[in-house]
């Protein structure tokens, strides 16, 4: 597993969420600073560490160009997923249903998954859609 330079602050990520990763650093709202990051959390970041540097064959020197396509694509997914959520009336949750966070989410508890991850492994995900209970 990763370890990755954590970075408290009030802006990053948005309220609600605790926690996220940018250009493998994790951002974490001020106030959970006093509490220390859950190792599932830590794990969960540092699988969309991965899926960034699985645009650049995982050489970590062009990581930023893995980081901007990551994040580009990220985007994209999700306007689309947001617009298939509303026309299922928000039966669909749009930021669940991206790839990069089905793989993340899934694999989250599994702390050996970062080192027998195979490459592209989020792809999987890409026509899976999460339904709202």
């Amino acid at each position: 597993m990763r370890q990755l330079k954590e970075i408290c602050n009030k802006w990053i990520p948005f309220p609600g969420f605790l926690a996220m990763m940018l250009f493998g650093v994790i951002f974490k709202r001020q106030e959970y600073c006093g509490t220390p990051t859950r190792k599932s959390t830590i794990n969960h970041e540092g699988i969309h560490l991965c899926q960034a540097l699985d645009f650049v064959g995982g050489i970590e020197k062009l990581q930023i160009l893995g980081f901007i396509i990551f994040y580009l694509l990220y985007f994209i997914e999700w306007i689309i997923k947001l617009i298939i959520s509303l026309f299922t009336l928000g039966k669909v949750q749009a930021y669940r249903s991206i790839s990069f966070e089905q793989e993340a989410y899934d694999n989250q508890y599994n702390y050996h998954y970062q080192d027998t991850r195979k490459h592209w492994s989020w792809m999987k995900y890409i026509f899976k859609l999460i339904w709202k209970s």
